[in-house]
């Protein structure tokens, strides 16, 4: 069986949407400096304080006439690349969504295709946990019974209760809270849980719990 192809450049719409997008960021930020550099030109031109005042003397001196249109020149370069920059920005923002909207559409796609692997995954998962709560229930049901009797065993009996995972006759219990997840999720259907889950996993559904109409341990899943 091919292995799903979990890349988003799987996509040629995707690929070249990315790189268009990268072609737009790089011409605004080359456009950027270009606008930054006719700034700082009008910056490095004498300030003065009454320029219409200067720049009629100017004309009719003839000595400043090159600032004069010095001036202006970086004016309207500056204007024509202030405009630029807003439709570039305008530009790169569209074809940022574009992306965006590519990249959620293709990934998707991988996720649908690899679905079928991840409810394996977590059926495989689920039989770990009741077959791990089975050895734990058998670790902790020998110790029980010898307290019940007052045996004292803590000579050679070590308890081993394995950290975190807890009991499934314990509803509260991150091995319980797991099986209780994959219900709410799909992974398992309410009937599939230990007898003594079943009214929590109609509670994860909102769903009222059916009359009991017995109560008892012959599933093996009751509390002892």
């Amino acid at each position: 069986m091919k292995p799903t192809d979990t890349k988003l450049e799987r996509d040629p719409r995707f690929v070249a949407a990315r790189v268009r997008c990268t072609e737009l960021q790089t011409e605004l930020t080359a456009l950027e400096r270009r606008r930054d550099d006719v700034e700082s030109g009008i910056g490095s031109l004498p300030n003065h304080r009454d320029r219409i005042g200067d720049e009629a003397e100017a004309l009719l001196s003839g000595g400043n006439a090159a600032a004069i249109l010095k001036r202006d020149e970086l004016v309207k370069n500056l204007d024509e690349l202030t405009h630029r920059l807003a439709v570039l920005r305008e530009a790169t923002s569209r074809q940022k969504a574009i992306v965006s909207t590519l990249r959620a559409e293709v990934g998707a796609a991988i996720a649908t295709d690899l679905s079928p692997m991840h409810r394996a995954n977590v059926a495989a998962v689920v039989k770990a946990v009741l077959q791990l709560n089975a050895a734990a229930e058998a670790e902790h049901d020998l110790r029980e019974s010898l307290y019940q009797n007052d045996v004292p065993y803590s000579s050679c009996i070590t308890p081993m209760a394995f950290p975190g995972f807890g009991l499934l006759r314990d509803p509260y219990s991150r091995a319980s809270v797991f099986l209780l997840d994959c219900v709410e999720h799909g992974f398992l259907s309410v009937s599939e849980l230990p007898a003594n889950l079943q009214p929590y996993g109609h509670a994860k559904l909102h769903k009222p719990a059916p009359a009991v109409v017995s109560a008892g341990d012959s599933d093996g899943w009751a509390a002892a």
